[in-house]
């Protein structure tokens, strides 16, 4: 299933972006052949056409045209897939349209074993979140998104998204109930959203890949 077309369009001038200096990244290299060692233009190559087929596979799940629907992992593998590698490629995308707010982003994973996940719920929960967290947060305002990752016990996963203001910006509360409203009715089945305790944000939810899914209650604020 295909997110909504607000929620794609947000990081359509992302994924412009990113294209373009990997055309340009190849060009450049290309043009060299012949005057350089061939070695170096062909990695160089060689790692933007990869980051591109990785990108394109991100498109294809946000638009809901994922190979093998939730079993497949992407290039490469089934089943599942990463989960931090899948939240760094969706935060480059989302970096332009947030620079354009005002605000970066910072990601904290928790370290150990790789985070497993069905990379096409995933994906939708967390682009899902983050398009709508940056909705919530009133225009002008100074800040960061702040974006942390951990294991919840040993059979889901937990996405943290949250607006932190910048030093000596003034303070405001988020509109949880309308974020996690709005989030309930688009996130993939099986992934749970409620209010971030302490924090001015909201908790993701979902099954570590293998641990099927679980709904948990959804817990207004």
């Amino acid at each position: 299933m295909a997110l909504p077309a607000d929620t794609i369009a947000f990081y359509l001038s992302g994924l412009a972006h990113q294209f373009g200096n990997l055309l340009l990244t190849i060009q450049g290299n290309a043009l060299g052949l012949g005057r350089i060692a061939l070695e170096r233009p062909k990695e160089a190559i060689l790692t933007a056409a990869t980051r591109g087929a990785e990108t394109l596979e991100l498109l294809r799940i946000l638009l809901g045209h994922h190979a093998g629907g939730e079993a497949t992992a992407g290039p490469g593998g089934r089943g599942s897939g990463a989960a931090e590698p899948l939240l760094r490629q969706l935060l480059e995308l989302a970096r332009i349209p947030l620079r354009e707010r005002g605000w970066t982003t910072r990601l904290t994973a928790s370290s150990g074993s790789p985070i497993a996940v069905s990379p096409a719920a995933f994906v939708r929960a967390a682009a899902s979140g983050l398009r709508w967290l940056a909705e919530m947060v009133p225009e002008g305002s100074a800040g960061v998104i702040d974006v942390r990752l951990t294991q919840a016990g040993a059979r889901e996963c937990s996405l943290r998204l949250s607006f932190e203001t910048a030093p000596g910006a003034l303070p405001f509360p988020l509109p949880t109930a309308e974020l996690v409203a709005a989030l309930v009715a688009e996130a993939p089945r099986g992934v749970a959203v409620r209010p971030e305790p302490g924090a001015n944000g909201i908790e993701l939810r979902l099954a570590s890949a293998g641990g099927g899914l679980t709904v948990l209650g959804v817990t207004e604020a």
